[in-house]
C-alpha cells in the first residue's frame, strides 16, 4: 500500500466555459474539508469551506497563489457549486457529505 501514497489522480472538468484540472481528494483532505464544514455550522462563511475544497482539489500553476475568499467572490455561485460538486463526486463523496453508500 505504501507505494501508492502520494500518487495523484486528476481529471479535467468544465468551469466557466473552459477546463479546470482537479485532483482526487485524499482521506486527509476530506477530513480537513469536514472540519471546515463543521466550522461553517459554527458561524463561519460558507465560502471558506469552498476555498478549502478548491485548494485541496484544483491543480494550480506553480506561480499562482492559493484560492482565497476575495478571488471566490468574483465567480458566479452556480459555477462554484458545480465544480465543488464535481470535486466531491470524483472523491467518492456525492452531494456534499452523502456517500455513494447512502444512495
Amino acid at each position: 500500500m505504501r507505494k501508492f501514497v502520494g500518487k495523484v489522480q486528476t481529471k479535467k472538468v468544465d468551469f466557466m466555459g473552459s477546463k479546470l484540472e482537479i485532483r482526487k481528494l485524499t482521506a486527509g483532505a476530506v477530513e480537513r474539508i469536514g472540519e471546515s464544514a463543521q466550522n461553517q455550522e459554527e458561524g463561519h462563511n460558507a465560502l471558506e469551506t469552498v476555498a478549502v475544497i478548491l485548494n485541496e482539489a484544483v491543480v494550480l500553476p506553480e506561480d499562482e497563489d492559493p484560492i482565497d475568499l476575495e478571488l471566490l467572490r468574483e465567480f458566479p455561485l452556480d459555477e462554484l457549486n458545480q465544480v465543488v460538486n464535481e470535486v466531491m463526486r470524483y472523491a467518492g463523496v456525492s452531494d456534499l457529505g452523502k456517500t455513494d453508500a447512502d444512495d
